[in-house]
């Protein structure tokens, strides 16, 4: 994209509010949008679905640089940091079977750590992947190191 070619930042948020519109409908309503050299920061206060499906849908519209999502939960709607390592440890177990035992998950505030070891490389991103977008899971921080057997 050519420097003549990108949005202004007034029209790209204009873009990104007619995006969030067409897929929340009356739900983007809750959702503000503010735009600053093409990184869009989404605020204001949904649910969790909502949230995630503007992030999604923005990151999509062309000339966005950035996506910064700012969208508080209500509080019924924040699964509780021992939910999300309950759930986190379940989808772990599901994708490396008895391998996960090697593999504790941390939460704080809804960041996620994974420490401990697994077998290769390939177990170490599909850990990670299967965590990433649970609800609730803020970011993933991957502290797992490669210990071959």
């Amino acid at each position: 994209m050519t420097a003549e070619k990108r949005p202004t930042d007034a029209t790209l948020q204009a873009a990104v509010w007619d995006v969030l519109q067409e897929r929340l409908g009356t739900d983007a309503s809750d959702i503000g949008v503010d735009v600053y050299h093409r990184i869009v920061t989404l605020i204001g206060s949904s649910t969790l679905q909502n949230r995630c499906l503007a992030e999604s849908v923005v990151e999509h519209v062309p000339g966005v640089r950035g996506v910064a999502n700012d969208i508080s939960l209500p509080p019924t709607d924040r699964p509780t940091d021992a939910a999300i390592a309950e759930v986190a440890a379940d989808a772990i177990s599901s994708e490396l079977g008895d391998d996960s035992d090697a593999v504790t998950v941390l939460v704080r505030d809804g960041r996620l750590t994974l420490v401990g070891s697994v077998r290769s490389e390939q177990d170490r991103t599909a850990a990670e992947r299967a965590v990433h977008f649970l609800p609730g899971v803020q970011c993933v921080s991957n502290a797992l190191f490669i210990a071959p057997l």
